[in-house]
């Protein structure tokens, strides 16, 4: 932002750059706050099956994924099964959280397979014949 620099005698003078917080604004219709609280809802359920509910509503698959990296990253973090549990309540609350505020679902990228790239055994196979040959 750019905010006016003043002289002694109060005059402007000239510009100077200043960070500033810039408000963000999201209009949305109530109808999709009532879907997203609803997904919200789905999402804070830790007895909810992710992969019953991905198949019905597949939007969720990538935050579900996101969840079992939330575990991994516990299990590995923390060793009480109960520190755990709260890492992973507090991270699961925090995405509900984001949900129900309209903010964009958690996407899941797929690394495609690299058709040039051959299994390491088929090219040392491949290395070891052009030695012999």
């Amino acid at each position: 932002v750019y905010r006016a620099q003043r002289g002694a005698d109060g005059e402007v003078t000239g510009q100077v750059s200043v960070a500033a917080y810039r408000n963000r604004w999201l209009v949305e219709r109530q109808s999709f706050l009532a879907q997203r609280a609803q997904i919200a809802t789905i999402v804070r359920d830790p007895s909810v099956d992710p992969k019953a509910v991905s198949q019905t509503r597949p939007e969720l698959v990538g935050t579900f994924l996101e969840l079992k990296a939330a575990e991994l990253v516990a299990k590995e973090v923390y060793r009480e099964r109960e520190d755990q549990l709260r890492f992973v309540r507090r991270v699961r609350e925090a995405i509900a959280d984001e949900i129900e505020r309209g903010e964009p679902l958690s996407a899941v990228r797929v690394r495609e397979p690299d058709l040039r790239r051959e299994p390491a055994e088929r090219a040392q196979n491949r290395a070891s014949a052009r030695v012999l040959s």
